[in-house]
């Protein structure tokens, strides 16, 4: 029947009795060639590709199994459509559904284009997005050279790339700071990420700047501190120096009424008598 549906052919009466190299046209006689190898070396072997002849998505599976003792090579051509169109269709649904804007770039000769792009990117843009796709990054982010920098080392290195950055937007006056990503995906696509971050960033300055303030406060409040102990050590030796006199004096007083022989008396003089 599938022989019937995608080629044309009955099998009882166009290609019962020929070979597989007989048959098969020119897209599968390659992958034929190459399970029968594959098997010969005890290694497994299935593929899917594009059949032209068709216009469907199928996989090639190519077995060895025994018909009445003898080995007998089964190729097997599964239509697989469907089953990588639904396949498709969950993954761009999870793809839309991503809560941070995503922008998909495939290379095209010496440029970066513009292909997808995620419901959060519209909605981050106000719909804007759909008006640039199809543009190259050059265009697009022109004032800013330092993004196509990076999307060209993720693309030619084949590795992931994260910064903060302060973004001005394509499409208007709107600056706000975002954590951009930078993905490879094989074989030609740029996938990048952005979140906007203008909140946090604004929150970091705000506490950096209390920081700030707070150590300038503890630094001030410690001169104050230091100056007002200063003042108290040095009233302290000043009233220690006094006591000291005084006790110096006493003890002179002392030592001069106690060797005297004679009566001695103390009195003041007062001018005014």
């Amino acid at each position: 029947r599938a022989w019937k549906v995608y080629h044309g052919l009955d099998p009882d009466v166009d290609i019962r009795g020929l070979g597989l190299e007989t048959i098969a046209i020119d897209e599968i006689q390659p992958l034929f060639i190459e399970g029968r190898q594959a098997l010969d070396r005890g290694e497994s072997f299935e593929r899917e590709f594009h059949a032209s002849w068709c216009d469907r998505r199928v996989k090639i599976i190519v077995q060895r199994m025994e018909v009445s003792g003898r080995p007998v090579t089964v190729v097997v051509i599964r239509d697989i459509t469907e089953i990588i169109k639904k396949s498709e269709e969950r993954e761009r649904s999870r793809f839309m559904g991503v809560p941070v804007p995503i922008y998909i770039w495939r290379r095209k000769g010496d440029d970066l284009i513009l292909v997808d792009y995620n419901e959060a990117a519209f909605k981050i843009t106000e719909g804007n997005i759909g008006k640039i796709i199809g543009r190259s990054a050059a265009e697009v982010h022109a004032g800013e050279p330092r993004i196509i920098e990076e999307m060209w080392r993720c693309f030619n290195e084949h590795v992931s790339i994260s910064r903060e950055m302060e973004h001005r937007s394509y499409f208007g006056d709107k600056t706000w700071w975002i954590a951009v990503k930078y993905l490879y995906a094989e074989p030609d696509l740029v996938i990048v990420h952005t979140e906007d971050i203008t909140d946090r960033v604004t929150a970091r300055r705000e506490l950096e700047k209390y920081r700030d303030t707070l150590e300038a406060l503890v630094l001030e409040r410690t001169a104050r501190l230091a100056e007002t102990n200063l003042e108290l050590e040095q009233q302290i030796d000043e009233k220690e120096r006094t006591e000291r006199a005084l006790r110096q004096s006493e003890e002179r007083y002392r030592a001069v009424t106690e060797l005297a022989s004679d009566y001695m008396y103390a009195g003041r003089i007062y001018p005014d008598l």
